[in-house]
């Protein structure tokens, strides 16, 4: 997994406000984050680059030298971000994505893509798998960037990878769960109301489950926050689990049960004359967001 894949864009901002020398009181201020989500962000900066990025100052804290080198390449990559902003920059294209995707390694692909396609402006505008394949077939997008139905699996797109899922709950939650009859004693926790991630269980074991209750929170994001506050069970994508498991937040309920793997697309309007710059951000993607065996 490209550790890249586990940054958003605030830990940038955080990073350069770090050698600002702004508190982490200030930061949250500035980019409308608490306090503990910031001291998050840097924790999981921390863990990507396998580096520390504070130090002790005396009763304060301070950069530590990596933290500047790695503050430093922040700034630089905030100020290409920057560059390919203005509308009067180049041919823009309106990509949708999932959030979720969107949030974790959308970001640097952009980057990658502008030195090969400076003319290129990218709008991102995130969404449901719903909205943003509704917006492509209006013509309210350029392109998106989302997995594959059944029903989409022969349409034209750019493979982008593999999605893989875990089921988890709290380390408290899963090891109440020794059986599938266990499941009945704790809620099912999905973005949808439709429970979307219920498809990725084989469909003789599906017909089998039942749970106390479920409950749609709107996004993956969500899902995975709720799972970790210990408000049921749910299915994440390995890129979103990967973190809590690794930190010891959630762990795998019935690892043996094998889920669907699903395949993540870039779908572009055939007749579009951006089809280099998509085939392009297609190839990044696949560098740098899910690994495939």
């Amino acid at each position: 997994m490209h550790q890249l894949r586990l940054l958003n864009v605030d830990d940038f901002m955080i990073l350069s406000a770090l050698r600002e020398g702004l508190t982490v009181t200030k930061i949250g201020q500035r980019l409308g984050l608490s306090q503990p989500a910031i001291t998050q962000r840097i924790r999981k900066m921390e863990e990507a680059f396998g580096q520390k990025i504070l130090e002790k100052d005396g009763r304060g804290i301070k950069l530590s030298t990596s933290g500047q080198r790695l503050a430093r390449q922040a700034i630089d990559a905030l100020s290409a971000f920057e560059n390919i902003q203005p509308a009067t920059f180049g041919d823009e294209l309106k990509i949708g994505i999932r959030k979720d995707l969107a949030d974790s390694w959308l970001f640097p692909a952009i980057l990658m893509a502008r030195t090969k396609h400076p003319d290129i402006r990218p709008n991102i505008r995130p969404g449901s798998e719903e909205e943003i394949m509704q917006d492509l077939n209006y013509g309210r997008l350029d392109a998106v960037i989302t997995q594959t139905s059944p029903a989409m699996q022969d349409d034209h797109g750019i493979d982008v990878g593999l999605e893989r899922h875990v089921f988890v709950a709290t380390p408290s939650v899963a090891h109440s769960i020794i059986e599938n009859a266990d499941l009945a004693n704790v809620t099912f926790i999905d973005r949808h109301s439709s429970l979307p991630s219920m498809r990725l269980f084989p469909s003789e074991v599906r017909m089998k489950m039942r749970f106390k209750g479920t409950w749609a929170v709107g996004s993956t994001q969500n899902v995975a926050k709720a799972v970790a506050d210990g408000l049921g069970v749910g299915i994440l994508p390995d890129f979103l689990a990967a973190p809590l498991l690794l930190q010891g937040t959630i762990e795998m309920i019935l690892p043996d049960l094998e889920l669907e793997t699903t395949q993540i697309k870039l779908f572009h309007k055939p007749q579009s004359s951006s089809h280099k710059y998509f085939e392009s951000l297609g190839e990044i993607l696949r560098g740098l967001s899910i690994s495939i065996p």
